[in-house]
Order: structure tokens, then C-alpha cells, then sequence
């Protein structure tokens, strides 16, 4: 059982951290940068989007380790 639970927060935080690296990060930037230039030009706007979507792969990955660590140490083997 307590393997399942293992398992089950694994994945659970690999779902979790491609949520974050995928949508929040690289499509929220995306978005981002779209409005900063629609309504009017804002600089700040476009270069937030842009560090979103740099460190979008980064971020996600760090989610999933994060997870992965609390997993093992909640559910590891003893």
C-alpha cells in the first residue's frame, strides 16, 4: 500500500509540474507578451512573458524533483 501511495504522488507531481512548466509558465507567458503588446506597449509586461517562458522548462522540472524528494521521504522504502 504504501508503494501505491508512492506511485500515486509521483505521478501526481509529474502532472503537477508539467501544469506548471507547460501552461502556467510557457503558454501564460505567451499570453503575456500578447497583451503587453495589444493594449499598449508596456515593457515590463513583454519581459516578464519572456523570462516565463525561458525558464518555463526550468521551472516545471523543479516541481517535479521537489515532488519526487517528498514523495520518497513521505512513502520510501524503510
Amino acid at each position: 500500500m504504501k508503494t501505491f501511495m508512492g506511485f500515486s504522488a509521483l505521478i501526481l507531481f509529474l502532472i503537477l509540474g508539467i501544469y506548471v512548466g507547460v501552461y502556467l509558465c510557457l503558454i501564460g507567458g505567451i499570453i503575456q507578451i500578447i497583451q503587453g503588446i495589444k493594449d499598449d506597449v508596456n515593457a515590463y509586461s513583454i519581459a516578464f512573458g519572456i523570462c516565463r517562458i525561458v525558464f518555463a522548462g526550468i521551472s516545471g522540472w523543479i516541481v517535479f524533483i521537489f515532488g519526487a524528494i517528498i514523495s520518497q521521504i513521505i512513502f520510501g522504502k524503510e
